[in-house]
């Protein structure tokens, strides 16, 4: 899980970089950034399920970089499509895009994190990046959003994920058989 938690980071943190440092044309960039995140995503958790440690973590991550590639895919039918829409069509293409990937992506790590214990470490961790992908879904959904805070919404999520993962990726493991026993 580590090296799944460090592609994220990088993924996460290098999306992040390209719209904060863009200049204000946040609008032109998001779809293109969304499509590079999604499709970042996925292809990093599909490699690590193909070549990394074998077992059920491997095979568990595979829904999770399919909703990652379909939103890319399609963020990047979008962008192709976006020199001929309007900046606010194109924000309200982005919006549904992330709300969607975040509310279904959100809710499978809520599942990991059950499954794996949230007493547990990883389950934790899971259960931070499910809160934190839930919350920009349900904020997209509730909020009144115009396109700044579309757009600031997205690279908070990508930032707070990138350290949240970052840090789950760095934690030292767990010793097995040096737990120390209950009194």
């Amino acid at each position: 899980m580590r090296s799944l938690f460090a592609a994220r980071a990088v993924v996460s943190f290098a999306a992040g970089i390209l719209v904060v440092f863009n200049q204000g044309h946040y609008v032109a960039m998001s779809l293109p950034v969304l499509t590079i995140f999604g499709l970042g995503i996925a292809l990093s958790q599909l490699a690590i399920a193909l070549f990394g440690k074998r077992g059920l973590t491997a095979i568990e991550s595979i829904p999770t970089a399919i909703i990652s590639l379909s939103i890319g895919a399609l963020a990047g039918l979008a962008a192709v499509q976006a020199p001929q829409a309007t900046p606010n069509v194109v924000i309200q293409e982005f919006e549904w895009l992330v709300t969607g990937w975040a509310l279904t992506s959100g809710a499978f790590e809520l599942y990991l994190g059950r499954r794996a214990g949230f007493k547990s470490g990883l389950g934790r961790d899971w259960g931070i990046l499910a809160a934190l992908g839930l919350a920009l879904g349900t904020a997209l959904l509730v909020l009144e959003t115009d396109r700044t805070t579309t757009v600031g919404l997205f690279v908070t999520y990508l930032m707070f994920s990138a350290v949240h993962l970052g840090l789950a990726a760095a934690s030292p493991k767990p010793a097995v058989g040096n737990a120390p026993e209950a009194k």
